[in-house]
């Protein structure tokens, strides 16, 4: 399990993939670096998978909207 605080990337776009993860509590923003905003995610969401199904770099940046779990 890994904590993090407000502001903290889980995920930085381009980045090699690490894993498919659970919001297990809190809420991530979700931001690709054209600007645009993806739907933010919520407790039992998943992120980390399209990078993880392809083999590719990270999609998109998760961020922590205060406290995560």
């Amino acid at each position: 399990m890994r904590r993090a605080n407000d502001g903290e990337a889980l995920i930085a776009e381009g980045a090699p993939a690490t894993g498919v993860s659970m919001l297990l509590r809190g809420v991530c923003l979700v931001t690709h670096q054209s600007g645009e905003r993806y739907p933010d995610l919520n407790e039992g969401d998943l992120f980390g998978e399209v990078s993880v199904l392809t083999g590719g770099n990270a999609t998109a940046t998760v961020t922590a909207l205060g406290e995560v779990l």
